[in-house]
């Protein structure tokens, strides 16, 4: 019988479990192994690179401690993707065997020593796995909900968080070319409700227990609740100015948004239709960009429009429109044809057009690189012939 008989898939599958198990438990060694280029972050919590070549980069993000240990999420792609998320039996597959899973089995039963495992210390390791996933688990659900009590927590008043009008944020948005009194329809000026500015935020990036000023950013899910908020942590020059903090990374999102109900964005403007997004107006086109800056450029040049922003590239293909809305139109950037961002993007649309959304693209002119520096009129150079 092809694949064998059932006994003999189900203990196939076990093997594979216990595989998986076995490689996520070695992920920081197996990590740095496969892909040197990478680095540290969070305390040596995630080993990133920029792809599964092993480039130096971001985009891929794999857990080496914690609740999490041996699951990587890959930023470049959409979620539901082949490529989106994995374990490190999966990771092996990709990095070393072309994606061929039976040969990064193979590989990994030798490594292993699974090949000499007698029946009753396979019982004692079965038992053994099966507690440290339930103990995951758990710890992992506990972990989420605190995170997305912090998330929440920071828009408390009591907590610091003020309107974003005449703070260090509105500033920051100032320099970056970005009016927010320009926000207005039939005469009347409204005040981005989803962004607030806080005065201290905890940032690792600086240091341990650190903690600095940030425009802070409520992400919603398709039925508007807050899921997640993005933070763009900022500071002064010795002009006086405020922009970015001068940290690795000044704009990161505290709790998970990827899995959100509809997919998560940051509502930025509502535009002449003044209802929840979920409630929109039959045929109402929504504005989509990647970040904050884009999203309010094109607002405050077109404050008939709604506009949100989707925190990054590939969970514009998450998004899920309510039905009666029009258009997606994406917010786009100057990327090369060829670059990551530009295939992310590609996916993304692919996802969107399975779901029957129609979907348009505006960019701003070539020679700039985005919707806010066309917005300050800072040209990209051009690269010597």
């Amino acid at each position: 019988m092809p694949g064998g008989n059932p006994d003999q898939r189900r203990a196939r599958l076990e093997e594979v479990r216990r595989i998986a198990a076995d490689l996520n438990d070695r992920a920081r060694s197996l990590a740095m192994n496969l892909l040197p280029n990478g680095h540290e972050e969070n305390g040596g919590r995630y080993w990133r690179v920029k792809n599964f070549a092993g480039d130096a980069g971001q985009a891929l993000c794999i857990d080496i401690a914690g609740d999490n240990i041996g699951q990587w999420t890959n930023f470049a792609s959409c979620k539901g993707a082949s490529d989106w998320s994995g374990d490190m039996l999966d990771l092996v597959a990709r990095v070393r065997f072309r994606g061929r899973k039976k040969d990064a089995i193979d590989w990994a039963r030798s490594i292993l020593g699974h090949d000499n495992l007698d029946p009753a210390r396979l019982a004692v390791e079965q038992a053994r796995r099966a507690e440290r996933q339930r103990s995951a688990e758990q710890a992992a659900k506990a972990k989420a909900e605190q995170m997305l009590r912090s998330a929440r927590g920071l828009f408390l008043n009591r907590a610091g968080a003020r309107p974003i009008i005449d703070t260090p944020a509105e500033w920051y948005l100032a320099a970056r070319g970005i009016d927010l009194s320009l926000l207005e329809v039939d005469g009347t000026r409204y005040v981005p409700r989803g962004l607030a500015f806080h005065p201290a935020v905890t940032c690792k990036e600086a240091g341990e227990g650190v903690r600095l000023p940030a425009l802070i950013a409520r992400v919603l899910d398709g039925k508007g609740q807050h899921v997640a908020t993005h933070r763009t942590w900022l500071a002064q020059d010795a002009a006086g100015t405020w922009g970015k903090a001068p940290v690795p990374n000044p704009k990161m999102t505290l709790a998970r948004y990827q899995d959100a109900d509809g997919g998560g964005y940051i509502p930025i403007w509502k535009g002449v239709c003044r209802r929840t997004l979920a409630d929109i107006t039959p045929g109402t086109d929504v504005y989509a960009s990647e970040g904050i800056e884009d999203a309010l450029s094109v607002a405050v040049v077109r404050p008939d429009r709604r506009v949100i922003a989707a925190v990054s590239i590939s969970n514009i293909g998450n998004l899920v429109l309510p039905p009666q809305a029009g258009r997606l139109v994406i917010i786009g950037q100057n990327d090369g044809d060829d670059s990551p961002a530009a295939k992310t993007l590609a996916t993304a649309i692919a996802r969107q057009h399975a779901r029957g959304r129609e979907v348009a693209i505006i960019r701003p002119p070539a020679d700039f690189k985005d919707f806010n520096d066309w917005l300050c009129g800072k040209r990209m150079r051009k690269e010597a012939a």
